[in-house]
């Protein structure tokens, strides 16, 4: 038996159970016919079970930059940022 926490516990169930059906939703969402053209639809899902915090993201980003192995788009993009900083997302 291993040992799990909560936190791993939740991201499991997110990744392989719920992740594609949300997926799913937010591409069909994203399409032109429904939203603004442009436009992407996310859902807001709690990102302190999601993600790793703010700060792991930016010193991540910021190696992969001094490295050059993205570029400043792609870096935008991990965030979900437009080139003027704001977010191109659109939450539910």
């Amino acid at each position: 038996m291993t040992y799990q926490n909560i936190l791993d516990g939740r991201k499991e169930f997110m990744a392989y159970t719920l992740q594609p059906y949300i997926c799913a939703v937010e591409d069909r969402l994203s399409m032109d016919d429904i939203t603004a053209r442009g436009n992407v639809v996310k859902f807001a899902v709690d990102e302190s079970f999601l993600r790793a915090d703010t700060m792991a993201r930016l010193m991540v980003i910021e190696k992969l930059l001094a490295l050059e192995l993205i570029t400043t788009e792609q870096a935008q993009s991990m965030e979900q940022l437009s080139p003027n900083g704001e977010s191109n997302v659109t939450n539910i």
